[in-house]
């Protein structure tokens, strides 16, 4: 049994709700061939860029990443669950505002993917409960895939390819993005 259903030999599918064996929402690891993303980093500073991940699943309110970083500690194999009802960006790597005083919510990644799963394995288990598995709302994800910065409908990839991150006009609407 895969966790949540995240297994890239799986179907390429928008799962209309949640059930005992799989998340609500796109499969996005489940993509055939798997594409390595651009995740805005440090939006807002000078130091603004790109950094690769990959997008396993993406619901209406959250986008999870598994971040390929290797030049940043600490960043490389962790995973980072963006929440837009947090007010956070589904292709943005959310980073606290060092200008607020309180932080009542500060995303922590996941170290890593075994810990993201055993904790959504944990979660699961306590809440999910068989309830005839209706599957009437699951859809097959229009192919070619469409892409729009920061989008938030599961089926839209939210950010381009990593082969064309470095090219400045994206660079630029990252750059441009609203905060």
């Amino acid at each position: 049994m895969a966790i949540l259903g995240l297994w890239p030999g799986l179907p390429f599918m928008r799962f209309g709700r949640l059930s005992a064996q799989r998340a609500g929402g796109v499969n996005w690891i489940a993509y055939s061939p798997p594409t390595l993303t651009c995740l805005g980093y440090n939006h807002g500073t000078p130091d603004a860029h790109f950094i690769p991940a990959l997008l396993v699943l993406k619901t209406y309110d959250r986008s999870f990443w598994l971040i390929f970083e290797d030049n940043k500690p600490g960043l490389f194999g962790s995973v980072v669950i963006i929440d837009v009802d947090k007010f956070e960006r589904p292709a943005i790597y959310p980073l606290p505002d060092p200008d607020d005083d309180v932080w009542e919510y500060v995303n922590m990644p996941f170290p890593n993917w075994i810990d993201f799963l055993r904790h959504h394995w944990d979660q699961f288990a306590n809440w999910a409960v068989e309830d005839g598995q209706d599957f009437s709302n699951d859809a097959p994800v229009d192919r070619p895939v469409k892409y729009k910065f920061c989008a938030v409908l599961p089926p839209i990839l939210p950010s381009p390819p990593w082969t064309v991150c470095h090219q400045q006009d994206l660079l630029n609407d990252f750059l441009r993005y609203p905060s």
